[in-house]
């Protein structure tokens, strides 16, 4: 009977400890969309992080949209250095959800923001690449994970950005309420210099 006790308590610790391991292994085969909170819908991201985004601090570009205010969807395809469509129009205050689709061979990037976000965002971008987060066609989920100091990692969830690899889709919902100019851009190094940007009208 003794020998039976232990047994099972060596086979109730090898189950616990393998289990944490199986998630993590399935948490890193996600779609990066889930990740994104801009992957969420639009009223779950104001519960988690309130009207104001990142890269929102300094600039004013709207907010994350609510899924009861859409008004439209809009679908972007990216290919391999363009945008289709390049250049879209909003009203002031609308709620857009973006279907954004990625075509492309490569790994790629939808942000809005201002010119100079996106400048600000390049440095976080090569970042991603020099430590083997992006690599070609593929994200690394568990390089996303990497302590960069003050608990500070590369996970890229601003709810403004979605980066996808090749055949993905995912969603972003945004209000366009700000009164910046705002622009959609592909971050990963060298696609926005050759081509990956796009334009957006606001009118009121």
């Amino acid at each position: 009977m003794k020998t039976a006790l232990i047994g099972a308590s060596t086979l109730l610790f090898a189950t616990l400890a393998v289990a944490p391991s199986t998630t993590f292994a399935q948490t890193m085969d996600m779609d990066h969309a889930p990740m994104d909170q801009g992957h969420m819908p639009g009223d779950q991201m104001h519960h988690m992080m309130g009207e104001t985004a990142p890269h929102q601090m300094h600039e004013n570009i709207g907010a994350p949209g609510k899924t009861a205010d859409v008004s439209r969807n809009i679908t972007i395809v990216m290919k391999d250095n363009y945008f289709e469509p390049d250049a879209i129009t909003v009203t002031k205050n609308e709620t857009v959800r973006f279907i954004i689709k990625n075509e492309g061979t490569l790994v790629h990037e939808f942000s809005l923001g201002t010119a100079a976000m996106h400048e600000a965002h390049a440095s976080e971008m090569q970042m991603m690449v020099d430590h083997g987060v992006i690599d070609g066609d593929r994200i690394d989920r568990q390089a996303m994970m990497m302590d960069m100091g003050n608990g500070q990692t590369m996970m890229h969830d601003d709810p403004n950005t979605v980066l996808l690899e090749p055949g993905k889709t995912a969603e972003l919902i945004w209000t366009f309420s700000g009164d910046a100019t705002v622009e959609f851009s592909c971050g990963v190094p060298g696609h926005a210099e050759s081509g990956m940007t796009g334009t957006i009208t606001i009118k009121e």
